[in-house]
């Protein structure tokens, strides 16, 4: 294989995008530290110098995954920052988007997972704890929302946080670790709704109840 890269692959934006599943695939196959440059571009159809071209380095397309991957989950906290729908209604639509882009970009967690709680690997240094934590405070916020204007009983937010965050975390477990097994989108929307009986419908009904007494 030519190591000189052609002006038509710099400017092909395909190229980029078989970089970085190539890059995916490899990583979740073989780990991070066990896949070299020469297998990326060979898996992707090109030449060592288009992947510096676009990433400089194995460094370089390694932290493109992970960003792409951060910056979706930012997006999906920002999609629900409209409060004309109910606290459960955006607790619902966060929890879903998440386990779709989560389910859909299975190899990506994959990696994730590997770098949070396998072996050292010789990657960048990626904040997976600043990302989580960030899901997390969005729905402790909206627990707190929820008790506050009267859609669910009263109680300690943290708590109902932990409940919320456990069933999403277990569905994505299941998805990642054994897949034939793991629940669909309405099914943990269905598990979801568990929940919102036992929480949040008996906190509206209260408050229909205290709005008759009164």
């Amino acid at each position: 294989m030519s190591e000189a890269a052609t002006p038509a692959e710099h400017l092909d934006n395909s190229v980029r995008d078989r970089l970085l599943q190539a890059a995916v695939d490899l990583f979740a196959e073989k780990g991070y530290a066990a896949t070299s440059v020469r297998e990326i571009v060979a898996a992707a159809g090109v030449t060592k110098p288009v992947l510096y071209y676009y990433f400089q380095s194995k460094e370089g397309i390694y932290l493109e995954i992970m960003t792409r991957a951060s910056n979706d989950l930012q997006a999906n906290l920002e999609a629900i920052s409209d409060r004309a729908s109910s606290v459960w209604e955006r607790l619902l639509k966060l929890a879903d988007t998440t386990y779709n882009a989560y389910s859909e970009n299975i190899k990506t967690m994959k990696i994730m997972h590997a770098m949070m709680f396998g072996p050292p690997q010789g990657a960048p240094f990626v904040d997976f704890n600043a990302v989580y934590w960030a899901f997390h405070q969005a729905v402790e916020a909206m627990v707190k929302e929820g008790m506050h204007n009267g859609e669910m009983l009263p109680g300690d937010p943290k708590n109902v946080t932990w409940v919320l965050m456990g069933t999403v975390h277990l569905a994505m477990e299941m998805a990642l670790c054994q897949p034939e097994k793991a629940l669909d989108r309405q099914g943990l929307r269905e598990v979801l709704e568990v929940n919102h009986r036992a929480f949040w419908a008996r906190g509206l009904a209260n408050q229909r109840e205290n709005r008759n007494d009164d």
